[in-house]
């Protein structure tokens, strides 16, 4: 006889269950914008990084394309309540030792509590 799971498993379950649709969602939305979006790109960004950091429960998100010798970056798109902090077009030198440049020469993700 299989056994069932109890409730903190079913709990569990559930929550995977959860972020897989969350996921999905955003996707779909994603792949929406794109199509009804194709000679912007601006939407397509600001849909990916608003379900990034919603998905990731970032409060900000800041997508940024670095150029081909990974010593600069430029920010694309902003979200969160930080998008008058750091304006679209804002460059950044990654030749320095915090964990961002470190992280964005090296081309991981980073994430607030990487800082700390």
């Amino acid at each position: 006889m299989h056994d069932q799971p109890d409730i903190g498993e079913q709990a569990g379950l559930r929550m995977e269950l959860d972020r897989a649709h969350q996921r999905e969602a955003a996707i779909r939305e994603i792949l929406s914008v794109i199509s009804h979006s194709r000679d912007d790109v601006q939407p397509v960004l600001k849909t990916i990084a608003r379900n990034a950091g919603l998905l990731c429960d970032a409060p900000d998100v800041g997508l940024h394309l670095i150029n081909e010798a990974r010593t600069h970056s430029r920010l694309v798109c902003v979200w969160g309540p930080d998008q008058d902090v750091f304006p679209v077009g804002m460059e950044f030198d990654l030749s320095d030792t915090r964990s961002m440049a470190i992280a964005m020469r090296e081309a991981r993700t980073m994430q607030v509590r990487d800082f700390t």
